[in-house]
């Protein structure tokens, strides 16, 4: 795959725009940028602990999502679906956080699960927001 056509997938598609505005208001730093955004946490794991948790369950979730679109014929829905999923995900990975983490780690979960229940928000190719469905032809 050519590196923009991933960036692209990871962070300039209107659906993984979305996905990173809302895990930064859960996390409460500017995330999803770029792999570099990203990556930069890790040089500080035992303080971003959390924060890289969920961004690797984000990114994880977003190749699942590009797979299922091109491989298996589902059709696009609304972020919502995704969210929900990378919640399932993080619900799942709980085991991987340490003790003293589980606090933070269990409030950022539910910030992003009540994230999943609002009425969904997009940014249109213009950078405007949108209420309701993220427009399949938004994300090619």
């Amino acid at each position: 795959m050519e590196n923009e056509y991933v960036h692209h997938i990871f962070f300039d598609c209107v659906v993984a725009s979305q996905l990173w505005v809302y895990l930064a208001e859960v996390i409460g730093r500017n995330v999803g940028r770029s792999f570099e955004s990203i990556g930069a946490m890790w040089l500080s794991n035992k303080r971003f602990l959390v924060d890289n948790i969920f961004c690797a369950a984000a990114l994880w979730e977003l190749w699942k999502l590009r797979n299922s679109l091109c491989f298996q014929g589902c059709l696009w829905k609304d972020v919502k679906i995704l969210i929900q999923h990378v919640v399932n995900m993080l619900q799942n990975w709980r085991l991987l956080c340490p003790k003293e983490k589980l606090l933070e780690y269990n409030q950022k979960l539910e910030k992003l699960r009540n994230i999943a229940t609002r009425p969904t928000c997009y940014l249109d190719a213009q950078g405007r927001q949108k209420l309701g469905e993220v427009p399949f032809h938004a994300c090619t």
